[in-house]
């Protein structure tokens, strides 16, 4: 006897109730299967997001090195000026770069809460 043949007198010896008992069993196994699917994907990019986040954050620091290149550069120069007004130059540029070095230090900060995140959601 096959499997199908089984299965029709299976199916014919249930109630209504089984029917609809063994119908309801079958659908959440195919949305915990489908879930299921849905998780791996998910998972498979992790890899893909987490190391686009690293490389990104890895940019910022580049950035970040060379503005305190900068930063020492000018800070040189400044030690050595005579003129007040060259100074007070010196000093806005000093502002700016630091102001720069902040802002990428705020963009490190979103790209590590969203490293975290990415990993928290699949954990």
């Amino acid at each position: 006897m096959t499997k199908a043949r089984i299965g029709l007198k299976l199916k014919r010896k249930l109630g209504l109730r089984e029917k609809i008992s063994y119908l309801n069993v079958i659908i959440e196994l195919n949305i915990k299967i489908m879930e299921f699917e849905e998780f791996v994907e998910s998972l498979e990019s992790l890899p893909i997001d987490l190391s686009r986040n690293i490389r990104l954050l890895r940019q910022l620091d580049d950035k970040n090195l060379q503005l305190r290149q900068e930063c020492i550069h000018v800070s040189d120069k400044f030690k050595q000026e005579i003129d007040s007004i060259q100074k007070r130059e010196h000093i806005k540029i000093l502002n700016d770069i630091q102001i720069r070095r902040l802002q990428l230090a705020d963009e490190k900060v979103v790209l590590a809460e969203q490293a975290s995140e990415l990993c928290e959601k699949h954990i």
